[in-house]
């Protein structure tokens, strides 16, 4: 995977998310959701997903974005298609 698409694709979403922007990072090809310290999993997994393919919606894809929403005890992975 090409990690400085991935890059752009991470500061183009912390623009657009800014509630979660410092809570995400680019590791071993995926964007990686950093779950904040006392909140519920699923409503969070939730609501990146949506804003995530809300606003990759809105541009051209080099890539399939791998993405991983992460908590010290669980995580879940999506894929946004390149189409």
């Amino acid at each position: 995977m090409n990690t400085d698409y991935l890059n752009r694709v991470t500061l183009f979403l912390k623009r657009e998310m800014p509630d979660t922007g410092e809570l995400i990072i680019v590791k071993d090809d995926k964007v990686f959701f950093m779950v904040p310290e006392g909140q519920v999993f699923q409503p969070f997994y939730e609501a990146v997903f949506k804003s995530v393919t809300q606003h990759t919606k809105k541009r051209k894809r080099e890539a399939d974005i791998h993405c991983c929403v992460w908590s010290p005890t669980q995580e879940r992975d999506f894929i946004i298609p390149k189409k």
